[in-house]
């Protein structure tokens, strides 16, 4: 399994989207890579549903009957070039091979900064050897440090129109706060009709209101004085 263990949380709302959901929505809802959210599911026998793999969302049907997909298919009976050759070692090539122990040389140390394939600005804060705790976006930092901790489930994202990867462009104000459920939605519009993706957006703003609220009449009772005082 690819990067840090799975929670027993992750592994629970794994397998209660991976049949019916877009991969790529699995892997921002649980905060994985792709390739991880794909070899956890594998790992733990997980398939897409038929109704997935046969519905338009999908589009796997469609690609099934392009004649250059069905050209590359393997045939029954086809043979790999390397059938029978586990572990295969070629002449010389152990000579390569890493040390116990040794690192890259284009390990990076504590401090450094990189722009990852979103173009967020990303900037290394320990040396653990796993690359998700290692690295964190600036834009988090930057919120953990003014704001306070992110909550589980939960990630930092720019407002619309706010991106920058300049380290001292980035202000908290310019940043929010949101569950990987709400964000998940946020960049599934597209994948919708025009009528679906505002029911969407519709309910996402209900949700927040009445979060706004339910906080606030909290706060107002926790400090109502007591009919005893």
């Amino acid at each position: 399994m690819n990067g840090s263990k799975w929670s027993p949380e992750e592994t629970a709302l794994l397998r209660e989207l991976y049949a019916d959901a877009h991969t790529e929505d699995v892997a921002l809802l649980v905060g994985r890579s792709l390739s991880s959210v794909r070899n956890t599911a594998f790992n733990l026998g997980l398939r897409k549903s038929e109704e997935y793999l046969k519905s338009d969302t999908c589009g796997r049907a469609h690609s099934l009957q392009n004649p250059a997909v069905k050209a590359a298919q393997f045939k029954p009976g086809h043979k790999t070039w390397n059938a029978g050759l586990k572990g295969w070692n070629p002449a010389g090539s152990k000579k390569g091979h890493f040390k116990p122990g040794s690192k890259p040389p284009t390990t990076r140390p504590i401090g450094s900064e990189r722009i990852d394939k979103d173009g967020c600005l990303m900037r290394k804060v320990s040396e653990t050897g796993n690359r998700r705790a290692d690295w964190k976006t600036e834009h988090s930092l930057v919120w953990a440090e003014q704001v306070g901790p992110i909550p589980a489930g939960h990630i930092v994202v720019f407002r619309a129109g706010k991106k920058t990867a300049v380290a001292s462009a980035i202000k908290v104000e310019d940043l929010e706060c949101l569950s990987r459920a709400d964000l998940m939605l946020r960049n599934s519009y597209h994948r919708y009709p025009p009528e679906i993706a505002r029911l969407h957006q519709l309910r996402g703003a209900l949700n927040r209101q009445i979060n706004k609220h339910t906080k606030a009449a909290n706060e107002s009772h926790q400090h109502r004085p007591s009919a005893s005082a």
